[in-house]
């Protein structure tokens, strides 16, 4: 993972998925922890350590962890009362870019609908599916 990448990716699904603000703190503490251990795919932290990280209570913490797990952003698994949880943070940056990637593919579902958008360049004639008036290309 790449951290600043990350922070960008996050900020950027906000736009379109918000979070609470406790998981939105919740989420930058758990990345702060994994960028200190180096990136692992899974890693153990305390909830307590976790929650002062934050700054959340104890059932503030649970109901922003309940979201990350739900909304996607984590994987958390108990291991029993007295050992501390594992978490797997799951990239923000390879979901959007993997949406991007497979915008055409069947098990996406698209919205809106693909217009035809011919731009004559020269003596050539270039079709284009997908671009709207308002993009770079046309400015």
């Amino acid at each position: 993972m790449n951290y600043l990448k990350e922070i960008n990716a996050f900020y950027n699904q906000l736009e379109v998925n918000p979070l609470s603000g406790a998981a939105n703190s919740l989420w930058h503490a758990l990345l702060h922890i994994n960028n200190k251990a180096g990136w692992k795919n899974e890693f153990t932290v305390a909830a307590s350590v976790l929650s002062s990280k934050a700054g959340l209570s104890d059932g503030t913490f649970k109901r922003a962890r309940n979201e990350l797990k739900q909304k996607g952003y984590i994987i958390h698994k108990p291991r029993g009362s007295n050992l501390s949880a594992v978490y797997q943070m799951i990239s923000v940056q390879t979901i959007i870019d993997y949406s991007n990637f497979h915008k055409d593919s069947p098990l996406i579902k698209q919205k809106k609908k693909q217009k035809e958008v011919v731009l004559v360049v020269g003596p050539i004639l270039h079709s284009f599916y997908g671009i709207s008036r308002e993009h770079p290309l046309f400015q």
